[in-house]
Protein backbone atom coordinates (compact mmCIF):
# COMPACT_ATOMS: atom_id res chain seq x y z
CA UNK A 1 0.00 0.00 0.00
CA UNK A 2 1.58 3.38 -0.80
CA UNK A 3 1.77 6.64 1.00
CA UNK A 4 -0.96 7.83 -0.28
CA UNK A 5 -3.03 5.11 0.13
CA UNK A 6 -2.33 4.91 3.76
CA UNK A 7 -3.45 8.56 3.97
CA UNK A 8 -6.57 8.73 2.29
CA UNK A 9 -8.26 5.19 3.59
CA UNK A 10 -7.67 7.14 7.50
CA UNK A 11 -11.00 6.37 9.08
CA UNK A 12 -11.23 10.51 9.98
CA UNK A 13 -11.14 10.97 6.09
CA UNK A 14 -13.93 8.75 5.26
CA UNK A 15 -12.53 7.92 1.76
CA UNK A 16 -11.42 4.75 -0.27
CA UNK A 17 -8.56 4.27 -3.07
CA UNK A 18 -10.43 2.44 -5.57
CA UNK A 19 -8.34 2.31 -8.09
CA UNK A 20 -4.39 3.41 -8.68
CA UNK A 21 -2.34 3.60 -12.08
CA UNK A 22 1.49 4.81 -12.04
CA UNK A 23 4.28 5.14 -14.83
CA UNK A 24 7.83 6.55 -14.05
CA UNK A 25 6.61 10.11 -13.47
CA UNK A 26 3.10 10.18 -11.63
CA UNK A 27 0.89 7.70 -9.30
CA UNK A 28 -2.84 8.79 -9.76
CA UNK A 29 -5.72 7.32 -8.04
CA UNK A 30 -9.38 7.37 -8.23
CA UNK A 31 -10.72 8.07 -4.73
CA UNK A 32 -14.33 7.39 -3.48
CA UNK A 33 -15.89 9.98 -0.51
CA UNK A 34 -17.96 7.40 1.23
CA UNK A 35 -19.65 10.17 3.63
CA UNK A 36 -21.38 11.55 0.44
CA UNK A 37 -20.63 9.34 -2.09
CA UNK A 38 -18.57 11.85 -4.09
CA UNK A 39 -14.95 10.71 -6.20
CA UNK A 40 -11.92 12.57 -6.95
CA UNK A 41 -8.91 11.72 -8.63
CA UNK A 42 -5.41 12.22 -6.63
CA UNK A 43 -2.37 13.28 -9.05
CA UNK A 44 1.25 12.84 -7.23
CA UNK A 45 3.83 14.06 -9.33
CA UNK A 46 6.58 11.95 -8.51
CA UNK A 47 9.96 14.20 -9.48
CA UNK A 48 8.18 17.08 -6.31
CA UNK A 49 6.07 14.79 -4.34
CA UNK A 50 3.26 17.65 -4.81
CA UNK A 51 -0.40 16.29 -5.23
CA UNK A 52 -3.19 17.62 -6.44
CA UNK A 53 -7.06 16.54 -6.29
CA UNK A 54 -9.63 17.31 -8.65
CA UNK A 55 -13.52 16.43 -7.97
CA UNK A 56 -15.12 13.84 -10.27
CA UNK A 57 -18.36 15.51 -11.23
CA UNK A 58 -20.37 11.54 -11.83
CA UNK A 59 -22.00 9.83 -9.07
CA UNK A 60 -22.28 6.42 -10.03
CA UNK A 61 -19.38 4.36 -9.19
CA UNK A 62 -19.30 2.87 -12.78
CA UNK A 63 -19.47 6.45 -14.56
CA UNK A 64 -16.87 7.33 -12.08
CA UNK A 65 -14.01 4.89 -13.53
CA UNK A 66 -14.88 5.52 -16.99
CA UNK A 67 -13.78 8.61 -16.39
CA UNK A 68 -10.65 8.00 -14.35
CA UNK A 69 -9.32 5.85 -17.29
CA UNK A 70 -10.50 8.83 -19.98
CA UNK A 71 -8.32 11.04 -18.19
CA UNK A 72 -5.84 9.00 -16.78
CA UNK A 73 -5.84 5.90 -19.12
CA UNK A 74 -2.90 6.79 -20.71
CA UNK A 75 -0.89 6.75 -17.52
CA UNK A 76 -2.06 2.96 -17.18
CA UNK A 77 -1.36 2.01 -20.95
CA UNK A 78 2.39 3.53 -20.45
CA UNK A 79 3.06 1.98 -16.71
Amino acid sequence: MSELEKILNDDLLKCEVLKTEENAAMRVSLIKWTHDNTFSVAEVLKDTGKLGVTDIPETNELKAYKHFYRKCGDIAIIS
